[in-house]
Protein backbone atom coordinates (compact mmCIF):
# COMPACT_ATOMS: atom_id res chain seq x y z
CA UNK A 1 0.00 0.00 0.00
CA UNK A 2 2.92 2.39 0.83
CA UNK A 3 4.40 1.67 -2.42
CA UNK A 4 1.23 2.20 -4.52
CA UNK A 5 0.76 5.62 -2.14
CA UNK A 6 4.28 6.63 -3.32
CA UNK A 7 3.87 5.71 -7.19
CA UNK A 8 0.33 7.59 -6.83
CA UNK A 9 1.93 10.91 -5.53
CA UNK A 10 5.28 10.84 -5.97
CA UNK A 11 6.38 9.53 -9.60
CA UNK A 12 6.45 12.03 -12.47
CA UNK A 13 3.39 12.28 -14.86
CA UNK A 14 4.11 12.46 -18.47
CA UNK A 15 2.93 15.13 -20.32
CA UNK A 16 -0.33 13.69 -22.05
CA UNK A 17 -1.58 12.99 -18.35
CA UNK A 18 -3.85 15.33 -17.02
CA UNK A 19 -3.85 16.61 -13.65
CA UNK A 20 -7.42 15.63 -12.01
CA UNK A 21 -8.17 18.99 -11.24
CA UNK A 22 -7.08 19.83 -15.11
CA UNK A 23 -10.71 17.24 -16.27
CA UNK A 24 -13.60 19.36 -16.37
CA UNK A 25 -16.89 17.69 -15.73
CA UNK A 26 -17.57 18.01 -20.03
CA UNK A 27 -14.94 16.31 -20.74
CA UNK A 28 -15.98 13.24 -17.83
CA UNK A 29 -19.24 12.78 -19.65
CA UNK A 30 -18.05 13.19 -23.18
CA UNK A 31 -15.20 10.91 -22.61
CA UNK A 32 -17.44 8.34 -20.54
CA UNK A 33 -20.40 8.08 -23.04
CA UNK A 34 -18.07 7.72 -25.88
CA UNK A 35 -15.97 4.99 -24.29
CA UNK A 36 -19.47 3.00 -23.61
CA UNK A 37 -20.72 3.21 -26.89
CA UNK A 38 -17.29 2.63 -28.32
CA UNK A 39 -18.46 -0.49 -29.90
CA UNK A 40 -20.70 1.10 -32.03
CA UNK A 41 -18.13 3.29 -33.74
CA UNK A 42 -19.47 4.22 -37.67
CA UNK A 43 -16.59 6.04 -39.09
CA UNK A 44 -16.51 3.44 -42.32
CA UNK A 45 -19.38 4.42 -42.91
CA UNK A 46 -21.03 7.81 -41.18
CA UNK A 47 -16.97 9.23 -39.99
CA UNK A 48 -19.14 12.54 -39.34
CA UNK A 49 -21.49 11.13 -37.15
CA UNK A 50 -19.30 8.84 -35.32
CA UNK A 51 -19.02 10.64 -32.11
CA UNK A 52 -22.83 11.46 -32.01
CA UNK A 53 -23.48 7.84 -32.42
CA UNK A 54 -20.96 6.30 -29.62
CA UNK A 55 -21.80 9.31 -27.54
CA UNK A 56 -26.02 8.70 -27.77
CA UNK A 57 -25.80 4.54 -27.58
CA UNK A 58 -22.97 5.28 -24.66
CA UNK A 59 -25.26 7.07 -22.84
CA UNK A 60 -28.59 4.63 -22.98
CA UNK A 61 -25.83 1.88 -22.20
CA UNK A 62 -24.50 4.22 -18.74
CA UNK A 63 -28.19 4.42 -17.75
CA UNK A 64 -29.26 1.01 -18.09
CA UNK A 65 -26.38 0.19 -16.17
CA UNK A 66 -27.08 2.58 -13.03
CA UNK A 67 -30.60 1.39 -13.18
CA UNK A 68 -29.20 -2.12 -13.08
CA UNK A 69 -27.02 -1.95 -10.22
CA UNK A 70 -29.15 0.44 -8.33
CA UNK A 71 -32.25 -1.68 -8.73
CA UNK A 72 -30.48 -5.05 -8.35
CA UNK A 73 -28.31 -3.42 -5.01
CA UNK A 74 -30.44 -1.18 -3.38
CA UNK A 75 -34.19 -2.40 -4.31
CA UNK A 76 -34.07 -5.85 -4.65
CA UNK A 77 -31.05 -6.68 -2.25
CA UNK A 78 -32.30 -3.94 0.57
CA UNK A 79 -28.53 -3.57 1.89
CA UNK A 80 -28.92 -6.87 3.12
CA UNK A 81 -25.96 -9.65 2.99
CA UNK A 82 -27.79 -12.67 3.42
CA UNK A 83 -26.54 -15.77 2.47
CA UNK A 84 -29.48 -17.36 0.80
CA UNK A 85 -30.01 -14.33 -1.29
CA UNK A 86 -26.35 -13.90 -1.96
CA UNK A 87 -26.22 -17.37 -3.26
CA UNK A 88 -29.34 -17.17 -5.34
CA UNK A 89 -28.56 -13.88 -6.86
CA UNK A 90 -25.19 -14.40 -7.97
CA UNK A 91 -25.96 -13.67 -11.62
CA UNK A 92 -26.75 -9.93 -10.11
CA UNK A 93 -24.15 -9.97 -8.36
CA UNK A 94 -21.06 -10.59 -10.88
CA UNK A 95 -23.27 -8.04 -13.32
CA UNK A 96 -23.22 -5.56 -10.99
CA UNK A 97 -19.41 -5.81 -10.16
CA UNK A 98 -18.66 -6.08 -13.64
CA UNK A 99 -20.68 -2.83 -13.85
CA UNK A 100 -18.29 -1.51 -11.53
CA UNK A 101 -15.33 -2.71 -12.92
CA UNK A 102 -16.01 -1.41 -16.50
CA UNK A 103 -17.32 1.70 -14.44
CA UNK A 104 -13.81 2.46 -12.39
CA UNK A 105 -12.01 1.72 -15.93
CA UNK A 106 -13.91 4.08 -17.96
CA UNK A 107 -13.16 6.99 -15.12
CA UNK A 108 -9.07 5.76 -15.03
CA UNK A 109 -9.16 6.00 -18.89
CA UNK A 110 -10.78 9.58 -19.03
CA UNK A 111 -8.73 11.01 -16.43
CA UNK A 112 -5.29 9.69 -17.81
CA UNK A 113 -5.60 9.94 -21.91
CA UNK A 114 -8.15 13.05 -22.06
CA UNK A 115 -5.08 15.16 -22.78
CA UNK A 116 -4.79 12.93 -26.18
CA UNK A 117 -7.96 14.24 -27.84
CA UNK A 118 -11.61 12.35 -27.94
CA UNK A 119 -10.36 9.88 -30.65
CA UNK A 120 -8.06 7.50 -28.36
CA UNK A 121 -11.48 6.50 -26.83
CA UNK A 122 -12.53 4.84 -29.97
CA UNK A 123 -9.76 3.13 -30.29
CA UNK A 124 -9.57 -0.52 -30.48
CA UNK A 125 -7.49 -1.79 -27.04
CA UNK A 126 -10.61 0.45 -24.85
CA UNK A 127 -13.53 -0.91 -27.02
CA UNK A 128 -13.56 -4.21 -24.80
CA UNK A 129 -14.65 -2.00 -21.90
CA UNK A 130 -18.18 -1.17 -24.42
CA UNK A 131 -18.62 -4.28 -25.17
CA UNK A 132 -18.72 -5.75 -21.48
CA UNK A 133 -21.23 -3.05 -20.90
CA UNK A 134 -23.17 -3.43 -24.08
CA UNK A 135 -23.20 -7.80 -22.68
CA UNK A 136 -24.32 -7.05 -19.18
CA UNK A 137 -27.09 -4.40 -20.64
CA UNK A 138 -28.19 -7.44 -22.81
CA UNK A 139 -28.44 -9.84 -19.97
CA UNK A 140 -30.48 -7.65 -18.02
CA UNK A 141 -32.83 -6.73 -20.48
CA UNK A 142 -33.24 -10.03 -21.54
CA UNK A 143 -34.07 -11.27 -18.22
CA UNK A 144 -36.61 -8.85 -17.92
CA UNK A 145 -38.37 -10.23 -20.90
CA UNK A 146 -41.29 -12.81 -20.53
CA UNK A 147 -40.48 -16.18 -21.46
CA UNK A 148 -42.96 -16.10 -25.06
CA UNK A 149 -40.54 -13.02 -25.85
CA UNK A 150 -37.20 -14.30 -24.73
CA UNK A 151 -36.26 -16.61 -28.09
CA UNK A 152 -37.31 -13.31 -30.02
CA UNK A 153 -34.88 -11.58 -27.99
CA UNK A 154 -31.99 -14.29 -28.19
CA UNK A 155 -32.67 -13.76 -32.12
CA UNK A 156 -32.12 -10.08 -31.76
CA UNK A 157 -28.83 -10.01 -29.65
CA UNK A 158 -27.15 -12.18 -32.33
CA UNK A 159 -28.26 -10.65 -35.14
CA UNK A 160 -26.83 -7.60 -33.66
CA UNK A 161 -23.70 -9.34 -32.33
CA UNK A 162 -23.27 -10.18 -36.61
CA UNK A 163 -23.52 -6.40 -37.07
CA UNK A 164 -21.30 -5.42 -34.95
CA UNK A 165 -18.69 -8.13 -36.30
CA UNK A 166 -18.98 -6.53 -39.34
CA UNK A 167 -19.14 -2.86 -38.64
CA UNK A 168 -16.08 -3.45 -36.38
CA UNK A 169 -13.96 -5.54 -39.33
CA UNK A 170 -14.86 -2.20 -41.77
CA UNK A 171 -13.77 -0.39 -39.30
CA UNK A 172 -10.39 -1.87 -38.34
CA UNK A 173 -9.14 -3.64 -41.15
CA UNK A 174 -7.24 -0.26 -42.22
CA UNK A 175 -5.22 -0.42 -39.05
CA UNK A 176 -4.76 -4.38 -39.34
CA UNK A 177 -3.34 -3.97 -42.65
CA UNK A 178 -0.94 -1.22 -41.55
CA UNK A 179 0.19 -3.53 -38.77
CA UNK A 180 1.00 -6.22 -40.93
CA UNK A 181 3.19 -3.61 -43.03
CA UNK A 182 4.65 -1.88 -39.58
CA UNK A 183 6.25 -5.31 -38.71
CA UNK A 184 8.53 -5.62 -41.79
CA UNK A 185 8.84 -1.76 -41.34
CA UNK A 186 10.44 -2.54 -38.01
CA UNK A 187 12.74 -5.70 -39.23
CA UNK A 188 13.98 -4.12 -41.92
CA UNK A 189 14.99 -0.70 -39.49
CA UNK A 190 16.71 -2.93 -37.50
CA UNK A 191 18.56 -4.79 -39.31
CA UNK A 192 19.36 -1.79 -41.15
CA UNK A 193 20.72 -0.08 -37.68
CA UNK A 194 22.61 -3.49 -36.78
CA UNK A 195 24.58 -3.86 -39.98
CA UNK A 196 25.66 0.03 -39.79
CA UNK A 197 27.08 -0.43 -36.27
CA UNK A 198 28.29 -3.73 -37.37
CA UNK A 199 26.61 -5.56 -34.14
CA UNK A 200 24.52 -8.79 -34.02
CA UNK A 201 21.06 -8.56 -34.46
CA UNK A 202 19.20 -8.38 -31.66
CA UNK A 203 16.09 -11.60 -31.66
CA UNK A 204 12.77 -10.42 -33.11
CA UNK A 205 10.72 -9.62 -30.20
CA UNK A 206 7.38 -11.36 -32.61
CA UNK A 207 7.24 -13.72 -35.43
CA UNK A 208 9.48 -12.30 -37.98
CA UNK A 209 7.92 -11.46 -41.71
CA UNK A 210 8.72 -14.95 -43.79
CA UNK A 211 10.55 -12.74 -46.18
CA UNK A 212 12.34 -8.84 -45.48
CA UNK A 213 11.68 -7.18 -48.84
CA UNK A 214 14.26 -4.74 -48.21
CA UNK A 215 17.30 -6.82 -48.58
CA UNK A 216 17.24 -6.68 -51.96
CA UNK A 217 15.61 -3.06 -52.89
CA UNK A 218 18.19 -1.69 -55.55
CA UNK A 219 17.74 2.48 -56.09
CA UNK A 220 19.30 1.89 -59.09
CA UNK A 221 16.28 1.26 -61.20
CA UNK A 222 13.09 3.12 -60.62
CA UNK A 223 10.66 5.05 -62.49
CA UNK A 224 9.83 8.81 -62.18
CA UNK A 225 6.19 10.74 -61.27
CA UNK A 226 6.60 13.95 -60.96
CA UNK A 227 3.21 14.21 -59.43
CA UNK A 228 4.21 11.67 -56.65
CA UNK A 229 3.00 12.95 -52.98
CA UNK A 230 0.00 16.06 -53.28
CA UNK A 231 0.53 17.49 -49.93
CA UNK A 232 3.11 18.04 -46.99
CA UNK A 233 2.30 18.83 -43.59
CA UNK A 234 4.31 19.17 -40.68
CA UNK A 235 2.11 18.91 -37.47
CA UNK A 236 4.43 19.47 -34.70
CA UNK A 237 6.88 16.83 -34.38
CA UNK A 238 4.97 14.86 -37.32
CA UNK A 239 5.46 14.85 -40.78
CA UNK A 240 2.38 13.72 -43.20
CA UNK A 241 3.07 12.95 -46.47
CA UNK A 242 -0.55 12.92 -48.71
CA UNK A 243 -0.83 11.12 -52.29
CA UNK A 244 -4.49 11.03 -53.65
CA UNK A 245 -3.95 9.19 -57.05
CA UNK A 246 -1.46 6.26 -57.15
CA UNK A 247 -3.34 3.42 -58.23
CA UNK A 248 -1.97 0.42 -56.33
CA UNK A 249 -5.52 -1.00 -54.73
CA UNK A 250 -4.82 -4.50 -52.49
CA UNK A 251 -1.15 -3.84 -52.93
CA UNK A 252 1.65 -3.45 -50.43
CA UNK A 253 3.20 -0.23 -50.54
CA UNK A 254 5.87 1.36 -48.80
CA UNK A 255 7.50 4.93 -48.19
CA UNK A 256 10.96 5.34 -48.19
CA UNK A 257 13.19 8.49 -47.16
CA UNK A 258 16.54 8.10 -48.57
CA UNK A 259 19.63 10.47 -47.85
CA UNK A 260 23.35 10.56 -48.70
CA UNK A 261 23.55 8.70 -45.58
CA UNK A 262 20.58 7.30 -44.11
CA UNK A 263 17.48 5.11 -45.37
CA UNK A 264 14.82 5.13 -43.67
CA UNK A 265 11.89 2.92 -44.35
CA UNK A 266 8.12 3.41 -43.39
CA UNK A 267 4.37 1.72 -43.71
CA UNK A 268 2.04 3.39 -45.57
CA UNK A 269 -2.06 3.69 -44.59
CA UNK A 270 -4.22 2.83 -47.84
CA UNK A 271 -7.09 5.09 -48.07
CA UNK A 272 -10.09 3.15 -47.57
CA UNK A 273 -12.94 3.59 -49.84
CA UNK A 274 -15.38 6.27 -49.03
CA UNK A 275 -18.25 4.80 -51.02
CA UNK A 276 -20.09 3.03 -48.85
CA UNK A 277 -21.35 0.66 -51.61
CA UNK A 278 -18.05 0.34 -53.31
CA UNK A 279 -16.24 -0.28 -50.24
CA UNK A 280 -17.89 -3.46 -49.90
CA UNK A 281 -16.45 -4.52 -53.45
CA UNK A 282 -12.86 -2.94 -52.85
CA UNK A 283 -12.02 -1.94 -49.19
CA UNK A 284 -9.25 0.66 -50.04
CA UNK A 285 -8.99 3.11 -53.14
CA UNK A 286 -5.85 4.64 -54.43
CA UNK A 287 -3.71 6.69 -52.24
CA UNK A 288 -2.36 6.56 -48.76
CA UNK A 289 -1.01 8.69 -46.41
CA UNK A 290 2.60 8.18 -43.89
CA UNK A 291 3.13 9.55 -40.94
CA UNK A 292 6.97 10.36 -40.18
CA UNK A 293 7.97 11.22 -36.56
CA UNK A 294 10.60 13.57 -36.27
CA UNK A 295 12.35 11.67 -33.45
CA UNK A 296 12.75 8.81 -35.77
CA UNK A 297 14.91 10.53 -38.72
CA UNK A 298 18.17 12.47 -38.51
CA UNK A 299 18.07 16.20 -40.01
CA UNK A 300 19.22 16.10 -43.60
CA UNK A 301 17.76 16.33 -47.06
CA UNK A 302 15.91 13.32 -48.52
CA UNK A 303 14.92 12.04 -51.33
CA UNK A 304 11.08 10.11 -51.56
CA UNK A 305 10.84 6.71 -52.56
CA UNK A 306 7.72 4.74 -53.07
CA UNK A 307 7.99 0.98 -53.44
CA UNK A 308 4.79 -0.75 -54.69
CA UNK A 309 4.96 -4.73 -54.12
CA UNK A 310 2.39 -7.28 -55.10
CA UNK A 311 2.90 -11.11 -55.40
CA UNK A 312 4.70 -11.13 -58.91
CA UNK A 313 6.88 -7.87 -58.30
CA UNK A 314 8.33 -4.59 -56.75
CA UNK A 315 8.81 -1.49 -58.39
CA UNK A 316 10.13 1.55 -57.21
CA UNK A 317 8.35 4.93 -57.87
CA UNK A 318 10.19 8.36 -57.10
CA UNK A 319 9.59 12.20 -57.94
CA UNK A 320 13.00 12.79 -58.10
CA UNK A 321 12.60 16.18 -55.45
CA UNK A 322 14.45 16.11 -52.18
CA UNK A 323 12.68 17.29 -48.92
CA UNK A 324 14.65 18.75 -45.76
CA UNK A 325 13.19 16.81 -42.59
CA UNK A 326 14.40 18.34 -39.30
CA UNK A 327 14.96 15.86 -36.92
CA UNK A 328 14.53 15.88 -32.83
CA UNK A 329 15.99 14.55 -30.57
CA UNK A 330 14.17 12.43 -27.66
CA UNK A 331 13.92 13.47 -24.19
CA UNK A 332 15.09 9.92 -22.44
CA UNK A 333 14.06 9.61 -19.08
CA UNK A 334 16.29 7.79 -16.52
CA UNK A 335 14.97 4.39 -15.21
CA UNK A 336 15.82 2.28 -12.64
CA UNK A 337 15.60 -0.76 -14.97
Amino acid sequence: MVTLIHLLTGEPRPDEVNAISDVTFNQVLSGATTLAGAIFDTDWAFPGLRFKVAQGIGGVLIIISIVLFFRRIFINYSLRLNPYVLVKRQTDLFMSATILFVGGTILGIIFSRSGLGMNVFLTGKYKIYSILLLIVCTLYLGRLLQKKYRQIGIIAAVLLSIGLWVNSYFNDYQFVQNQYMQRRVDLANWKKEARANNVDFPNYPYKAPEVNLFDDVSFESYATADSLIDHVQILGDEVIFIENDLEAVNQQVYFILKSETKTYYFSTKPQRNKSRIGIFKNYFQNGFTVTVSRFDVDTDFYQVYVMIRNKKKQSLITNGKLIRIDGLLRNVVKTNW
